[in-house]
């Protein structure tokens, strides 16, 4: 449970840094300049745009796979409050013995 909670963390940090982008990037004027971090590198780049459908495209794959760790949390904490119901059950069988 504890990795997946990690990993939806971190797919949350990701998804608010990419929306904050997106937001400072419509801010900006059309003729602004924009650096483009690729690894240790900033690359300058005149296509707006494109980095804007990449971030977009990012955005989505985000959604999907944090609605997807959602998911997955949620079943597992089901699970282990029904394993830790049914080892209450037979604890308290076996203390009725």
């Amino acid at each position: 449970v504890q990795m997946i909670m990690n990993q939806r963390v971190q797919a949350e940090t990701r998804l608010t840094e990419i929306n904050k982008t997106l937001e400072e990037l419509g801010k900006i004027s059309e003729d602004a300049t924009v650096y483009k971090s690729i690894g240790n590198l900033l690359i300058k780049t005149d296509d707006t745009d494109g980095i804007k459908s990449e971030l977009e495209e990012q955005k989505e794959v985000l959604e999907v796979r944090l609605s997807s760790y959602k998911r997955q949390e949620e079943e597992m904490v089901k699970r282990y409050q029904e394993m830790e119901k049914n080892i209450r059950s037979e604890m308290e069988l076996e203390g009725a013995e």
